[in-house]
């Protein structure tokens, strides 16, 4: 859409003389829009947000209800997802205001982090704006590439389970990260996602299949096992698996941008989430009450693996993952591809970084190859900064501010699914907030609350971070042969020939 289409789309108050071409002009704009062949429908919209979100965070749920107690574990799991599902709010809310301000289509994470940090009240971050955009992009690289990792773990284990049942002998996982990096590196040379459209049709059903098996392993007897305890202290190892589970925030913006019907995503997002944590809940709850103390980074690790079905779903579900695993590739590798969009040897070099990252995320992997302890790893680092901790900032650097800002275009955003929170006036053309709204109490308490959920999501981070590292050093120095969960050693004492 070009630039001149985006101003016909904003409604001009200030100008009477022009109101009426401005809304005659919008009128057909809008129609162009809805008849876009490749903007989505509402429920394409719930489904990708429900498929955001659904990975091997939703698998590992089990794992980390048992650090919390299947008591405390559903109730904090309920917060995260009303916290989480808030801050996806306010970043679409900020998104559109700065789209409208800066008379565009749409804003991604890192511009709308971007403009925010330009707009603040501290001087210290108004004049580096730029550093908070680089940070948004470090902890996406950092999260698409973690992601990749434990996506490597979770490959390993699952197949390495499977092949067990043939061959006891078999090597380490380790050993079975190795043989996934190789179709890992000739798929990495997959440029673009349109390709990748029937595998991820594919993908889909394999998912629901594979959690359909889950269940008829998990629900039989489920009455009979014996009450895991009510409340466990290992919370900030909780918050890293949990948070990880939440690992939609960076689609939110993609597809609001995409729809035929945005004034609708202030439904459809509560909706979509509310689905998404019903199905945490559930796989949660039930795989620690199946499993209890024994229950695995992820619950695939916990079936039969001599039953047919258990195999089915192992390797279903890995297919599903080293599909997953290309399309989060595709995030970092478009970042390296701007940054070598005027060097010499573009190709030569964007080969070189395919192969080598492909082979250092199977190197971390490799690194630490317990599945749990990397979920939590990763969740505890960059999703807190991305779910928790920067949403809120963007909206106190916004509209908590002394600077003055057009706040008058949330005034009438009821077409976008926008409700505005401030009161504003106008004086001699400048657009200030009303002296009595910036004392209410109802300003104090948003601010208050933001402030809440960023310092909520720092200590989520340095309690969680620290316990991942506790965990990960802890079963690096007493690793168990035996480990049910395949924690990176050969489970038939085979270790040392295959290591």
């Amino acid at each position: 859409m070009s630039a001149e289409e985006n101003e016909n789309l904003l409604t001009n108050e200030d100008n009477n003389d022009e109101s009426d071409q401005s809304k005659t002009e919008k009128q057909p704009k809008q129609e162009t829009r809805y008849e876009d062949p490749n903007l989505t429908s509402d429920l394409a919209t719930i489904m990708h947000l429900v498929k955001g979100n659904i990975g091997t965070g939703l698998l590992g749920l089990p794992w980390a209800i048992q650090h919390a107690g299947i008591l405390l574990g559903p109730i904090l799991v309920v917060i995260m997802a009303i916290i989480c599902t808030h801050c996806m709010q306010l970043l679409v809310k900020n998104s559109k205001f700065y789209s409208r301000r800066l008379k565009v289509r749409a804003l991604d994470y890192p511009s709308v982090m971007y403009h925010a940090a330009e707009n603040s009240n501290v001087d210290l971050i108004r004049n580096n704006p730029n550093f908070f955009r680089q940070l948004v992009n470090a902890f996406l690289l950092i999260t698409q590439l973690g992601f990749c990792c434990v996506y490597f773990v979770f490959i390993a284990q699952n197949v390495r389970q499977v092949v067990m049942t043939w061959w006891p002998g078999a090597p380490s996982d380790r050993v079975f990260m190795a043989f996934t990096l190789i179709p890992i590196i000739l798929l990495s040379f997959i440029r673009h996602l349109k390709v990748l459209a029937w595998f991820s049709a594919t993908a889909n059903i394999a998912t629901a299949a594979s959690l359909g098996i889950i269940f008829y392993y998990v629900f039989p007897g489920l009455t009979q096992n014996e009450m895991p305890p009510l409340v466990n202290s290992e919370i900030p190892t909780f918050f890293g698996t949990a948070i990880f589970a939440f690992e939609g925030i960076g689609v939110v913006l993609p597809l609001e941008n995409q729809m035929k019907n945005p004034q609708n995503f202030r439904y459809i997002l509560p909706l979509g989430m509310g689905l998404v944590s019903s199905m945490y809940l559930l796989v949660g709850v039930t795989g620690y009450i199946k499993y209890g103390e024994d229950i695995c980074g992820s619950i695939t690790l916990n079936l039969q693996s001599g039953q047919g079905g258990a195999k089915a779903a192992k390797i279903l579900y890995s297919l599903v993952i080293l599909i997953s695993w290309l399309i989060q590739f595709f995030v970092p590798m478009q970042m390296i591809n701007a940054w070598l969009a005027n060097s010499t040897h573009r190709r030569l070099k964007d080969a070189f970084f395919r192969i080598f990252l492909a082979g250092l995320t199977c190197a971390c992997a490799a690194a630490v190859p317990n599945l749990g302890d990397y979920i939590s790893l990763i969740g505890a680092v960059s999703s807190s900064v991305l779910a928790l901790i920067l949403p809120p900032l963007i909206d106190i650097f916004t509209h908590h501010a002394p600077r003055t800002y057009d706040h008058t275009l949330f005034a009438n955003e009821d077409d976008e699914g926008i409700e505005s929170d401030y009161v504003v006036e106008r004086s001699d053309d400048v657009i200030q907030e009303s002296p009595q709204e910036a004392r209410s109490s109802r300003m104090k308490l948003l601010y208050c609350k933001n402030i809440f959920i960023t310092v909520f999501g720092m200590i989520g981070f340095v309690s969680g971070t620290v316990a991942a590292l506790k965990n990960i050093i802890h079963d690096l120095s007493h690793a168990d042969t035996n480990d049910i969960c395949s924690g990176g050693t050969n489970s038939t004492g085979n270790s040392t020939l295959w290591l």
